[in-house]
């Protein structure tokens, strides 16, 4: 089975995916610089919420992010096997 990653941007009133974005380009070691203290998740399989400052560092690896309104959209790590 294959891992994949994406952060995915939900709509706060709604709670819809509005898209998502793979990022299985990125290594386990560059993601866990984003979200360094997870020992209880060292895989980082769990869905974890992307803080604003997290998204300026995600912004510059992905830059359709910034089109987003951070206002009323969420921004999530999510991971699923295929």
């Amino acid at each position: 089975m294959k891992v994949h990653r994406v952060i995915a941007v939900y709509d706060k009133v709604k709670d819809n995916l509005i898209e998502d974005f793979k990022i299985d380009n990125f290594s386990l070691d560059e993601l866990r610089k984003f979200f360094p203290d997870r020992e209880d998740d060292p895989e980082l399989n769990k869905v974890y919420l992307i803080t604003e400052e997290q998204l300026v560092e995600f912004i510059k690896l992905i830059p359709k992010l910034s089109e987003f309104d951070f206002n009323i959209v969420e921004f999530y790590l999510e991971c699923f096997q295929e």
